[in-house]
C-alpha cells in the first residue's frame, strides 16, 4: 500500500485477480492492479517455441509472496504445461542447483525477488552456475548482485514500467480520482528475456 496525503484519493496497489479478492478498499481509494499473467504466458509461451517441455518452480517455506506464487500455479494450469513445484530450503541450493543444471530442456523460475537476492548473497558462485547451466526467470524483476558485475549471465525477467505506475498515480492523486465499476486501472507486465545480470544496477 502506498500512503496519500489525500485520504479520498488514496492508492492501493494489487498484483492480479488473487489479490483483489481479498482487497475491501475504502470507497474514497483507488486500486491499481499489476497483471502478472501477460508476463508469465509470454514467457511460457517463448520458452515452448524454444524446445523446453517442463517447468521448475523453485519455492522455499520462508516465501511471503503467496499471491504471486499462485498467479504463477494459475497461469502453469490454464496453459497445461508440465510443471513441479521444488519446495527447498536456501541451504539445499546447492545441491538443488547441480541435480538442475543436469536437466536439459527444463526452464527454471524462481517468483520472491527477496529469496533469489538472498540467495545470490550467501550462494553467489552457486547462482552464477544456475544462471549460466539453466534457463531462468526471475520473476519480479532482475536481481543486482556485485559479483556479477561486468559478467555475461543471461536471465529471463518480467518487468513493469515504473516512470508510467509512478505518473499514472501521480495524475490521478492530483486528479482526485477514484475507482468506479467501469474504470479499474490496471498496469501490465512483459516478458524480457536474456537480461544481462553483468550489467544490472540498482538504479531504476
Amino acid at each position: 500500500m502506498i500512503a496519500s496525503c489525500r485520504p479520498w484519493a488514496q492508492p492501493i496497489l494489487n498484483s492480479g485477480d488473487f489479490r483483489l479478492k481479498r482487497t475491501r478498499p475504502q470507497p474514497s481509494s483507488k486500486v491499481y492492479f499489476l497483471n502478472l499473467e501477460r508476463g508469465l504466458t509470454q514467457c511460457i509461451s517463448a520458452w515452448q517455441r524454444e524446445g523446453f517441455d517442463s517447468i521448475v518452480v523453485l519455492e522455499t517455506p520462508a516465501n511471503h509472496a503467496e499471491h504471486d506464487l499462485a498467479i504463477v500455479k494459475k497461469t502453469l494450469q490454464l496453459h497445461r504445461v508440465r510443471h513441479s513445484i521444488m519446495d527447498v530450503v536456501s541451504a539445499e541450493i546447492p545441491n538443488q542447483v547441480r541435480r538442475l543444471i543436469k536437466r536439459s530442456n527444463v526452464g527454471i523460475m524462481v517468483v520472491y525477488h527477496s529469496w533469489y537476492e538472498s540467495l545470490c548473497n550467501q550462494f553467489p558462485q552457486v547462482m552464477e552456475q544456475l544462471f549460466m547451466g539453466c534457463r531462468v526467470l526471475l520473476a519480479q524483476g532482475p536481481v543486482y548482485h556485485p559479483a556479477f558485475h561486468g559478467k555475461k549471465l543471461l536471465v529471463d525477467s518480467i518487468s513493469w514500467n515504473y516512470r508510467e505506475i509512478a505518473k499514472r498515480i501521480v495524475l490521478d492523486l492530483n486528479a482526485g480520482k477514484i475507482d468506479t465499476p467501469d474504470r479499474l486501472a490496471t498496469f501490465h507486465t512483459r516478458y524480457e528475456p536474456r537480461v544481462d545480470l553483468g550489467t544490472v544496477s540498482r538504479e531504476i
